[in-house]
């Protein structure tokens, strides 16, 4: 079960990406690929977003003891 999690999240993560293809073609993909999104689903200010907030030790902390005993993140057998 633990290859064929991994396997499938190894091939999702290099799906559609080609390692032969220059980077000016990769950026204006990636460009045309962001005009696609609406403007309702975008930041207004994306550098006041808590999102680009330095994580701080506290906040680690605060995150571990939330997170359930003897657990780690994947999938659930």
């Amino acid at each position: 079960m633990a290859k064929l999690t991994r396997n499938y999240h190894k091939n999702l993560q290099n799906e559609g990406i080609n390692p032969q293809e220059d980077r000016e073609i990769h950026n204006q993909k990636t460009k045309q690929f962001l005009q696609e999104v609406p403007n309702a689903q975008k930041l207004d200010k994306p550098t006041l977003s808590p999102m680009n907030w330095k994580v701080k030790r506290p906040h680690i902390e605060v995150a571990v003891h939330l997170a359930k005993y003897a657990s780690a993140p994947g999938m659930d057998s």
